[in-house]
């Protein structure tokens, strides 16, 4: 583990000294001299493989995914270790990310450790994706020491981020047959996928009938959303923008990946004059009436206008 103390300081003293760090893979950055000690903020996010990295930043990013699983830090390899309130950031999730890997690590931002020990705080984004093509983004803020044989987390903030134009996706399911389902319940998302899945109408199915008919439209987050965001369905007169009461609509949420459900009696052939849309806000405020929501995805199963 020497050799990991001196490589982490010959780096962290580049760094101090203002030293651009582009050499390791990593775009220009704009050096702010805050009492001889200079902060770095990026023009954009640092992407690339881990194996690229400066070796404390890939030790830190490589030890917050393990302990964001909830696996065992001690018995693992990887020389990093948690304080208290850390592994308290680590507990406030129970989401563990089972069958999702990590598809990127973003960093946005690095500067020195608020101590002034050896050490960094950075700043930016984990996206983890599964074979299902659901996504979940994690911003992180990460400060951390540098000991003689490992990385000490002092601090640790994680929150769940949402892009601005998250992954909804619509699909029309006959309504008696999810109707059943739906009072059964679903214990996961990836369930309810499943089941969505096996009975969804393809578009050349829906566009053959000849009459309105029962139906459920769902809107399906693919994307973990905030606790404050919103996802709706609307439903509307294509032609005249009219909204369409469905009455109340059934909210599911699961570790943070929303579905929105209506029912109602709609045509959905080629002549149909029903516009299908998700409308989704990333945050709600205190009454739903005022919240600015946007169409995300949008669906017309009758001819094109």
């Amino acid at each position: 583990m020497r050799h990991f103390r001196k490589r982490i300081r010959a780096f962290l003293g580049l760094c101090i000294a203002g030293v651009a760090i582009g050499g390791h893979g990593i775009p220009p950055a704009h050096a702010q001299d805050a009492g001889n000690v200079f902060v770095h903020t990026f023009d954009r996010p640092i992407e690339g493989p881990l194996a690229d990295a400066p070796a404390d930043i890939g030790t830190a990013a490589m030890g917050l995914v393990l302990g964001m699983r909830g696996q065992d830090l001690a018995a693992s390899r990887i020389p990093i270790r948690f304080g208290e309130s850390a592994r308290a950031a680590l507990r406030s999730d129970s989401f563990r990310y089972a069958g999702f890997d990590v598809r990127t690590v973003r960093v946005s931002h690095i500067d020195p450790h608020p101590s002034r020990l050896p050490g960094r705080r950075i700043m930016g984004i984990l996206e983890f994706g599964d074979a299902l093509g659901r996504r979940a983004f994690t911003s992180y803020l990460l400060s951390y020491t540098i000991g003689d044989n490992a990385l000490y987390v002092t601090d640790l903030a994680l929150r769940r981020f949402a892009v601005d134009a998250p992954d909804i996706r619509l699909f029309v399911i006959p309504g008696q047959a999810f109707a059943r389902q739906l009072e059964q319940g679903f214990g996961t998302h990836a369930q309810l996928l499943r089941v969505i899945a096996e009975n969804a109408l393809p578009v050349s199915r829906m566009r053959a009938t000849r009459r309105a008919d029962d139906y459920v439209v769902a809107a399906v987050s693919m994307d973990r959303l905030p606790a404050n965001a919103g996802l709706f369905v609307q439903v509307s007169d294509a032609g005249t923008g009219r909204k369409i009461d469905m009455g109340e609509q059934t909210l599911l949420s699961f570790d943070g990946w929303r579905v929105a459900i209506v029912r109602g009696t709609m045509d959905m052939s080629a002549k149909s004059a029903v516009a299908l849309d998700g409308l989704y806000a990333a945050g709600l405020p205190a009454t739903v009436e005022k919240t600015k929501l946007h169409s995300v995805i949008r669906f017309v199963p009758g001819e094109e206008r």
